[in-house]
């Protein structure tokens, strides 16, 4: 049954809505009330837990789901039964799943965004299979993996039960489950999955990714096998030159229907694939070997029984760690200096014995020495966070960069504007914020395909259309300001006429999609790294590009100067829209972004105000735009 908003689940999770429905179950988006309305994924089993066994298998994979720790895999935090259902709760991952991007977008991902990819996922899977006993995830599709906001892949379903012990099963299980294009042919026969059968739905996630389509499913291949026909599994360059020959022959292999044509492991598959994408993956961390230390020191530990939790790999590691500086610690390091003859007086020693001053008994010398040691640990670990930290935003920056589609326009002059490709979808136009204009909040869906300006016009561009500069804040790659709307239609004009035409104001509609990125907040991300406001702009424009881009490769979105839209400032309807433009009479014409000597308030995604059309500010220029 599936359950209904605002119902509380376990006296602690109210839940706010569903986020997807399989064959067995689903998964809702809920509120922790113990921490706040903390947000949380809480996934539900339709499968009645009438047997007793059925819930001990339950505990003992709850359990071990708990003490999974990686970072592309979400922590489970809870699980409970309740009624007929059974019900496991973990961290909610926000972003969007590979499989709806991968729809938006109509093309295959860049291949060094997916040669990332694959290797996280490997080595997650890797860490997945190590475990004792080894975890099957036995569904890993394209809707399975989420890309978040900050660019990481996070893989997902963990604990949606598919059959009698789970999505999770151990080596052996004969549970059918999995999805028809990613599932190998063992699984949908239900003749038992081990660790190669989650290589065979990862390869198949691999070639939708490169490919838009995943290969033919695994019960349609065992026909044609038997009829003696070609595998209509095609190789996955034949469809995408892009893709390596090296990257096809991995795939394909991994795609055996035979489990022992497989790699013999995710750590090799991702060797072979590091092998194949090349240059691509220069850079990339070394290939964990989980388990080989973990595994033996579990085994004397005897920890056999999954109701008893084993020690997670990190605190084991910690714990390791601890036990060497205890070793190297102030008892190892009380041998005091002694004189050479210790039969001569204290007074006739020429080496003087150092400060004996104690501290808890200890020298002070060896306290001093034991501080610094704590320092210099903390200061190694303080940089080897910082390095970490570096290398996941230089990965984010990465596939951020590989996703972004640009094309340059030459105008006059030698000048040129550089766009980005912002393709359709839907989002929360509006905000409960402001003076009544951002509201009602409501969806709309940007149809079609259409580029935006990667950064404000320059005064630069504006004169090679206009000859004269209007700015008041004049410097080279600074935007232009102190234009009308009126003055925005005259260049306008003469850039189509001297172009080809196609150049456009955006509309209100396409601004405010393309500045939130696929965010629902106030900025798009830390407005100080975003954009120029009063706090940090000094009471001027600063060149365009300064600042990071959005999530979607737009510069200068909030701040630095006001954007002239084509839509007239108009109440927002009561209903849902696609395509909006306010083209009724108004006597304001609406801007967008705030600028560099407003607060952050008015630089927030949401925020709308609008001018007469003969009014000019230093403080307001445009961005433009043009249909793909």
């Amino acid at each position: 049954m599936q359950l209904t908003e605002n119902t509380l689940l376990a006296d602690r999770y109210r839940v706010s809505h569903l986020l997807g429905q399989g064959g067995m179950g689903a998964v809702y988006l809920a509120v922790d009330l113990r921490f706040r309305d903390s947000p949380v994924a809480v996934k539900q089993t339709l499968v009645g837990m009438h047997r007793e066994d059925l819930r001990r298998a339950f505990e003992r994979e709850a359990m071990l789901l708990n003490h999974l720790r990686h970072p592309a895999l979400p922590k489970v935090t809870d699980f409970f039964m309740q009624g007929d259902s059974e019900f496991l709760v973990m961290e909610y991952v926000p972003g969007e799943d590979l499989g709806t991007e991968l729809v938006r977008r109509g093309m295959p991902f860049p291949v060094e965004c997916v040669a990332l990819w694959a290797d996280r996922l490997l080595d997650a899977v890797s860490y997945l299979h190590s475990r004792t006993p080894p975890v099957i995830h036995r569904d890993i599709k394209p809707q399975n993996v989420r890309l978040t906001l900050e660019g990481e892949i996070v893989l997902l379903d963990f604990g949606l039960s598919k059959g009698s012990v789970g999505v999770h099963a151990t080596v052996g299980s004969s549970v059918v489950a999995g999805t028809p294009n990613y599932a190998p042919p063992e699984q949908l026969g239900g003749r038992g999955t081990d660790e190669r059968s989650d290589l065979y739905s990862l390869a198949a996630t691999i070639y939708c990714l490169l490919t838009t389509a995943p290969p033919a499913d695994a019960n349609r291949r065992l026909m044609c096998h038997v009829n003696g026909e070609g595998d209509p599994a095609r190789p996955a360059h034949l469809l995408n030159p892009a893709i390596p020959l090296a990257v096809s022959g991995v795939l394909e292999r991994a795609l055996s229907l035979r489990v022992d044509g497989r790699p013999k492991s995710a750590v090799t598959m991702r060797e072979e694939l590091r092998a194949g994408f090349g240059d691509v993956v220069s850079g990339f961390p070394p290939v964990m070997q989980y388990g080989s230390a973990e595994s033996a020191s579990r085994k004397q530990s005897s920890r056999s029984d999954l109701s008893k939790p084993w020690l997670p790999s990190e605190q084991h590691d910690r714990t390791l760690a601890s036990t060497a500086v205890e070793a190297q610690g102030p008892h190892a390091l009380r041998t005091e200096i002694q004189p050479a003859d210790r039969r001569m007086p204290p007074a006739k020693v020429s080496m003087p014995r150092p400060n004996v001053a104690r501290v808890g008994g200890a020298p002070g010398w060896v306290v001093t020495v034991y501080v610094l040691l704590i320092v210099a640990a903390f200061v190694g670990a303080v940089a080897l966070l910082f390095a970490s930290r570096t290398v996941r935003e230089g990965s984010r920056e990465l596939v951020q960069a590989a996703l972004i589609e640009t094309k340059s326009f030459d105008i006059s002059g030698g000048h040129s504007i550089e766009m980005v490709r912002i393709g359709p979808g839907t989002f929360t136009m509006g905000s409960q914020k402001g003076d009544g204009f951002e509201r009602p909040m409501r969806e709309v869906t940007i149809s079609k395909a259409f580029y935006l300006g990667r950064y404000e016009v320059t005064q630069e561009q504006w004169a090679a259309m206009m000859i004269t500069n209007p700015a008041k804040h004049i410097g080279p790659g600074l935007p232009v300001e102190d234009v009308s709307i009126l003055d925005v239609e005259e260049f306008l004009k003469v850039l189509n006429a001297r172009t080809g035409g196609g150049w456009r104001l955006p509309t209100e509609a396409e601004w405010e999609y393309a500045c939130r990125a696929g965010t629902d907040g106030d900025h798009a991300g830390k407005l100080d790294d975003l954009g120029w406001y009063d706090a940090n702009s000094g009471g001027a424009s600063h060149p365009v590009g300064k600042k990071r881009p959005n999530a979607w490769g737009l510069y200068d979105m909030h701040g630095n100067v006001w954007e002239w839209c084509q839509d007239w400032l108009l109440d927002y309807p009561r209903v849902d829209e696609t395509d909006p433009v306010a083209d009724a009479a108004s006597p304001f014409r609406v801007r967008r972004g705030g600028g560099f000597s407003n607060g952050a308030h008015y630089c927030r995604s949401a925020f709308r105000a609008g001018n007469l059309v003969n009014e000019k500010f230093p403080f307001v220029g445009l961005r433009l735009a043009r249909s793909a």
